[in-house]
C-alpha cells in the first residue's frame, strides 16, 4: 500500500480545448477498505448523431414511447374478450423494425456519477496513479475529495476491473474558472452521452433495502405513457395496482421506509434535475442496493396518483419528487423547466440558472454564457433579459416578489435564490391573451414596459403561510383560521352588495373550476359556494383538490381595490399600490411607485377575476361567451378557446376581435416547441408567410386605435 507521506498533490493539466475535451477517471479495482486509486486522463467528446426514426405513421399503431425506454407497449382485447398487454405485437408476423428508434452510442464509454457534494468542509484523500505506466516507476499523487464522494467511490468500485467514470468534482478543475465556465456548457452533452448515469443516494440504512425492494416491485407492475395513463405491465402479478383507486397493501414499516428514502438529500439538489433528465439509462444506488430509474419513476407516479395514501408518507414530499420524475419533453417550456429547480439546494446561487441549462434548447442556451465571476444578481438579470428577448413574454415577471429578496437585482428580476412567500402561482388568467410583450431596456436596472393601469389597492388582509421558513411559528391551523376569518369578513361585504359571492368563490379558488376547465377533474362553482356558505372550507382532513386551493392562498393578501373589486395579491401589498396588466404577461401585477420619481418596483403578481381573459385590453367578453382551457401536458401548458354557453359553439375566434381570416392571418396547429412561450398560439400572415408566436392583432399600435389607454411603466 502506498504511504501518503511519500506523495505530492495532483496538479491538473489544462485541457487542450475545453469546448471539445473533458476528463475521465479510471477507478482501479480493490477491496472496500483499500486506498482509492484513480487515473485521470483527457478525452474528446463529440455528440452522437440524433436517433433516426422511421417515417412510418406511428399513430396507426397507437403506440406509447416513454422517454425512459424505447419499447413499444401493446394493450388490446384478446380473443377471449379480456384485456391483455405485452411488449411484442399480438400478431407475431408483424414487422416492428420500421417503428424502432436506433440507439446511437458514443465511442467513449463511461458512466456519469450524480451525487451530492455535501456541506461538510471535511475532506478525504484519493491516490492518482499513472494510467498505463508502472506505478512503481512514476510518482503517485494525491487529490482531495469530499466525504460523500469517497463513500460513493468505495461502494461503486469493482473488485476485479477498472470502472470508467465522469465525476464533476474531480473531472473539472474547480480552481480554473474559465475551464469551469466552459465545462458547465458541456454538462448536457456529458450526461446525454454517458452509457449510464449512476445516482448515489448514500450508504444503506436500516430501512433503505426494504424501500428499494418495495419501489422496484411496484414499478415492475405498471407501465405509464407520456400523458400519465397507467396500465398493467406485461407479466405483472398485481394486475390492479395500476388503478388509482386500488390501495397498496403496505404496513406502517414499509410506508415509513419509503418516506425515509425519499428524504435523502440527493432528491433536493438543483443539478440532479438535468443529470437525470438527460440520462439515456440510469440506476439509483443506496449502499449495495440499486433500482432502475425507469422502475423508480413508475413507482413514484403510481404513488402520486393514488387517491389515498398512508399518512406515514409525506404527500408534499412525494409531490416534490413527482415533479422530478416527470419527463422534460420537446413540448416543455423554458419557464417550466426552470421551475423544476424550485426549493432545491445548490452551493452556488448562480446554479439556480446554470444548473438546468442542459435542458434548454440549443438556441436559448446560446444566449446564456456561464460566467461565475459575475454577481448573482447580474446572472439572474442577464437570464431574465435573455428570456424576454427569446420568447417575447414577461413570464418570469410573475415570479417576482418584493418581500424577502436577498440579491442585488432590479425588482423585475426574480430572486431565484430564495423560496417565494407564496406557494403556488396564480396560473391560467390569460390576462393579456396571446400578445407579445413590448419592452425596452433603458439601462442595466431599468426596464420600460407597455401596459394598462387597472386600479389601486384599498384594503389588504394577508393569509400567513405556515410552509414559509420565515414564519416557523405559524401552523396550518393559523393559516386556515385566517382564511375563515376573511370569509366571514367578505360575507359582510356581500350582504351589503359591494362584492359578488360568485366573484369571491371564483377568486378564492383561482377560478380553477369546472366551467373553465371542462376536461379536468375539478369541482363546479356551485360546490365551492356551498362550502363557503356553510363555513366548511378546509375543515378536517380535506381532500387533495382543496389542498391545491390552500396552496394558492398561502402567503397572499385578500385585497379590496378602491373600486371594491376583490383580488388575490402578493405578500407585502400596501394601500396605494397600483394594479397593472402588461402585454405579454399572463397575470396582472402589483406595482409600487418610487417616491420622487416616475419609476415603479414590482411587488408581485396577483389574481383578478375582472382582468382575466384579456379584459384590460379588449374589454369584457360578450354575454354568453366564456373562455375555457384545454391541456394534456404534464407542464400544464395548453390552449384557451372561446365557448358560447347558449349555442355550445367552441372556437378559436375571440368574439371581440376581427376574425382571423379577415385579418389576413391563419392559425397554425403546429406542435409546441422548447422555445415557445407558455401562453402561445402560432399565426401566419397569408401574404408574407411570416409566422408569429403571438397574436398580431394585439399590439400597442392596434390597441391604441381601439382607444385603449396604453401607458409605459418604468420598472427598476
Amino acid at each position: 500500500m502506498t504511504t501518503l507521506e511519500k506523495t505530492t498533490a495532483y496538479c491538473y493539466q489544462n485541457l487542450q480545448d475545453p469546448s471539445l475535451h473533458f476528463r475521465l477517471i479510471e477507478m482501479h479495482p480493490g477491496k472496500f477498505d483499500d486506498d482509492i486509486k484513480l487515473s485521470i486522463y483527457h478525452e474528446s467528446l463529440v455528440p452522437s448523431r440524433k436517433p433516426q426514426r422511421s417515417s412510418v405513421d406511428l399513430s396507426s399503431l397507437r403506440k406509447t414511447l416513454p422517454p425512459d425506454c424505447n419499447r413499444i407497449y401493446f394493450y388490446y382485447e384478446n380473443d377471449q374478450g379480456d384485456w391483455a398487454s405485452q411488449w411484442t405485437h399480438p400478431h407475431s408476423a408483424f414487422d416492428l423494425s420500421p417503428y424502432q428508434i436506433s440507439q446511437q452510442r458514443n465511442s467513449t464509454a463511461f458512466e456519469a456519477l450524480s451525487y451530492t457534494w455535501g456541506t461538510s468542509t471535511e475532506s478525504r484523500t484519493a491516490l492518482v496513479v499513472p494510467r498505463f505506466s508502472d506505478p512503481q516507476s512514476e510518482p503517485v499523487k494525491t487529490i482531495s475529495i469530499g466525504v460523500n464522494l469517497e463513500c460513493a467511490l468505495r461502494y461503486l468500485r469493482l473488485p476485479d476491473r477498472v470502472r470508467t467514470l465522469w465525476v464533476d468534482a474531480v473531472c473539472i478543475n474547480q480552481n480554473n474558472i474559465s475551464e469551469r465556465d466552459e465545462q458547465v456548457k458541456r454538462m448536457a452533452t456529458i450526461y446525454k452521452e454517458a452509457a449510464r448515469v449512476v445516482v448515489w443516494l448514500g450508504p444503506e440504512s436500516e430501512s433503505s433495502t426494504l424501500a428499494i425492494k418495495t419501489l422496484a416491485f411496484l414499478g415492475q407492475q405498471i407501465v405509464m405513457t407520456m400523458d400519465k395513463w397507467t396500465f398493467t405491465a406485461p407479466g405483472a402479478t398485481e394486475i390492479d395496482w395500476c388503478y388509482n383507486r386500488t390501495p397498496l397493501p403496505y404496513d406502517k414499516k414499509t410506508w415509513r421506509a419509503i418516506n425515509s428514502l425519499l428524504q435523502r438529500s440527493w432528491f433536493s439538489r438543483v443539478w440532479i434535475v438535468q443529470e437525470i433528465q438527460l440520462a439515456k439509462d440510469a440506476i439509483l444506488r443506496c449502499g449495495h442496493d440499486e433500482i432502475a430509474w425507469v422502475e423508480f419513476r413508475r413507482a413514484i407516479l403510481a404513488l402520486w396518483g393514488k387517491s389515498s395514501l398512508d399518512p406515514a408518507i409525506s404527500r408534499r414530499r412525494l409531490g416534490f419528487i413527482e415533479k422530478l420524475v416527470n419527463p422534460v419533453t420537446s413540448t416543455s417550456t423554458i419557464y417550466h423547466i426552470l421551475h423544476r429547480t424550485d426549493d432545491r439546494g445548490c452551493s452556488n446561487k448562480r446554479d439556480r440558472v446554470y444548473g438546468v441549462m442542459g435542458l434548454f434548447s440549443e438556441t436559448f442556451r446560446a444566449r446564456i454564457q456561464p460566467q461565475y465571476f459575475l454577481g448573482v444578481g447580474e446572472v439572474y438579470r442577464d437570464f431574465v433579459c435573455s428570456h424576454i428577448q427569446h420568447v417575447k413574454r414577461l413570464e418570469l415577471l410573475r415570479d417576482c416578489q418584493l418581500e424577502g429578496r436577498a440579491v442585488d437585482a432590479p425588482s423585475w428580476v426574480p430572486d431565484f435564490s430564495v423560496s417565494k412567500s407564496t406557494v403556488k402561482s396564480a396560473d391560467w388568467q390569460f390576462a393579456s391573451g396571446y400578445s407579445a410583450c413590448e419592452v425596452s431596456f433603458a439601462d442595466e436596472r431599468r426596464m420600460v414596459v407597455a401596459g394598462v393601469y387597472c386600479g389601486e389597492v384599498g384594503i389588504s388582509r394577508e393569509i400567513p403561510n405556515y410552509r414559509s421558513q420565515r414564519c416557523q411559528c405559524i401552523t396550518i391551523q393559523d393559516s386556515v383560521k385566517a382564511i375563515r376569518e376573511i370569509t366571514e369578513w367578505i360575507k359582510l361585504r356581500t350582504s351589503a352588495d359591494s362584492i359578488s359571492w360568485h366573484a369571491f368563490a371564483r377568486t378564492i379558488t383561482g377560478n380553477y373550476l369546472k366551467d373553465r376547465f371542462p376536461e379536468n377533474t375539478v369541482e363546479p362553482l356551485q360546490q365551492w359556494e356551498s362550502y363557503l356558505e356553510a363555513s366548511s372550507i378546509f375543515r378536517g382532513n380535506f381532500l387533495l383538490p382543496r389542498r391545491i386551493f390552500l396552496a394558492l392562498l398561502l402567503g397572499r393578501g385578500i385585497i379590496l381595490t378602491t373600486q371594491d373589486e376583490l383580488i388575490l395579491g402578493p405578500p407585502g401589498t400596501k394601500k396605494g399600490d397600483q394594479i397593472v396588466c402588461f402585454l405579454g404577461c399572463d397575470s396582472p401585477v402589483v406595482l409600487r411607485s418610487i417616491p420622487g420619481s416616475e419609476n415603479f418596483c414590482v411587488v408581485g403578481e396577483c389574481f383578478a377575476l375582472t382582468l382575466k381573459d384579456n379584459q384590460a385590453f379588449l374589454g369584457p367578453l360578450p354575454s354568453l361567451w366564456v373562455v375555457q382551457f384545454f391541456s394534456n401536458s404534464p407542464d400544464r401548458t395548453g390552449l384557451y378557446r372561446y365557448y358560447n354557453t347558449e349555442t355550445s359553439e367552441l372556437t378559436d375566434e375571440d368574439p371581440r376581435l376581427k376574425r382571423i381570416s379577415e385579418s389576413g392571418l391563419e392559425l397554425l396547429e403546429s406542435e409546441r416547441k422548447l422555445d415557445d412561450p407558455v401562453t402561445s398560439r402560432k399565426f401566419r400572415d397569408t401574404s408574407t408567410r411570416t409566422i408569429f408566436k403571438s397574436d398580431p392583432r394585439i399590439t400597442t399600435g392596434t390597441l391604441s386605435k381601439r382607444g385603449v389607454n396604453i401607458q409605459w411603466f418604468s420598472l427598476i
